[in-house]
């Protein structure tokens, strides 16, 4: 979890997360497993 955090944080600015479809934006569900890295 920290590290996709970590990467998250790191790619910011989000430039195509655009003001105007904030309200469509503002709450993002992100699932990930350890198969989304490689894991087991």
């Amino acid at each position: 979890m920290q590290s996709a955090m970590s990467a998250l944080l790191a790619r910011q600015p989000y430039k195509m997360l655009t003001v105007d479809k904030y309200q469509e934006w503002k709450v993002m569900d992100l699932s990930f497993t350890p198969l989304d890295f490689g894991g087991p």
